[in-house]
């Protein structure tokens, strides 16, 4: 490449009519001013490119890293949607589990209450039918008392004491005193 110096330095031979000396040596120094001034120029344009090219490079390397950012990111994403879905799964299969579990011990609960109710129902029952049998047996033996206490008394003079049976039939509203024995135990044995 051709240099200021190599224009500035360049000599020329001199022939027979040949050009004037000065107007060569000062249209030389004009070029060699121009050439200097474009290869400052030039110098210039190609720190300018090369700080263009290097801005580029690293808007470039931006781009690429926010894209790489961007994948990462819609991955994390994608991901974290991915992982709630299955928590989400996770936790409606727990609650169904919790809700089952739930249910069950409920049912037993009220199965166990159930059973409990009924067993009470049926010792209150026995209990009940126990009572009653007692009772029944209670008159019983009260009836056979009282039946073979008239039958002491009828036995020892209580028409007598009493009057005769005959007064007692005729007038059924009187009172237990002027009844006989045998009137005195059908009414208690009816009553009972």
């Amino acid at each position: 490449m051709l240099t200021p110096a190599d224009i500035h330095n360049k000599e020329f031979s001199r022939g027979f009519r040949g050009y004037n000396e000065e107007e060569v040596d000062d249209f030389l120094d004009e070029i060699v001013s121009a050439f200097e001034e474009l290869i400052k120029q030039n110098t210039r344009l190609a720190e300018d490119l090369e700080l263009e090219r290097k801005k580029t490079a690293q808007y470039q390397e931006m781009e690429k890293n926010l894209h790489e950012t961007m994948d990462v990111a819609q991955k994390t994403a994608d991901e974290a949607v991915q992982s709630a879905k299955i928590r989400v799964e996770e936790m409606e299969r727990a609650a169904k589990e919790d809700c089952e579990r739930l249910r069950h011990q409920t049912e037993m609960a009220i199965q166990r209450r159930m059973e409990d109710a009924t067993a009470k129902v049926r010792v209150q029952q026995e209990l009940y039918e126990a009572g009653i049998a007692r009772e029944r047996q209670f008159m019983v033996r009260l009836r056979s008392l009282l039946r073979s206490e008239l039958a002491i008394l009828n036995a020892d003079g209580l028409t007598e004491i009493l009057g005769s049976p005959d007064e007692g039939a005729k007038n059924p509203e009187m009172p237990m005193e002027n009844k006989t024995a045998d009137e005195f135990s059908s009414t208690i044995v009816k009553n009972a």
